[in-house]
């Protein structure tokens, strides 16, 4: 199993990464400050992500909040029924820039350099351009109409030349 860090070296870590006149208690408050923000969204949402790390999840336990039943070897082996409370998890999906970090060494894991602000739409802009790409493009009813009055006029006569020549090359 791996080291545990003791909390007091971790925020004193923390706040030699940070450099200038930054103190361990000021990591400390930075950090109990991230941890509550990750509480308070896991209760509300049941997910976090949290950008370039990875996504938190809570969710119950497959094999607990059923009724299951049981042997009680302590009253002569008799099957009972008993109820499992629910267990509540917490499940961490890494981010990939975060897997590929670990994976290719400490250079890929510092911070990405943003050079600017991303603007998000509006959602109806979204869903306008996302109903765009997915309507299919229909023909008006007045050319339906005309290609139907054109098949009535002109199709029937083709139609019925094609049937001859195919009765006429079946009897050759």
């Amino acid at each position: 199993m791996a080291d545990r860090i003791p909390l007091e070296i971790f925020y004193i870590k923390v706040a030699q990464k940070l450099g200038g006149n930054a103190s361990p208690t000021m990591a400390r408050k930075y950090g109990e400050a991230i941890q509550d923000i990750l509480y308070e969204e896991l209760l509300t949402n049941e997910e976090c992500y949290w950008y370039g790390f990875g996504n938190f999840e809570t969710l119950i336990s497959k094999r607990s909040a059923k009724y299951s039943e049981t042997t009680n070897f302590g009253c002569d082996n008799r099957r009972e029924m008993k109820y499992i409370e629910p267990k509540l998890l917490l499940k961490f999906k890494p981010a990939n820039p975060f897997i590929e970090g670990l994976r290719e060494g400490a250079e890929k894991l510092r911070r990405p350099n943003i050079t600017h602000k991303r603007k998000y739409k509006d959602i109806n802009e979204y869903n306008s351009e996302y109903n765009k790409r997915r309507r299919k493009k229909r023909p008006s009813n007045h050319k339906i109409i005309d290609g139907w009055i054109a098949d009535a006029r002109y199709g029937a006569e083709n139609d019925i030349d094609d049937i001859e020549e195919e009765e006429n090359g079946e009897e050759e």
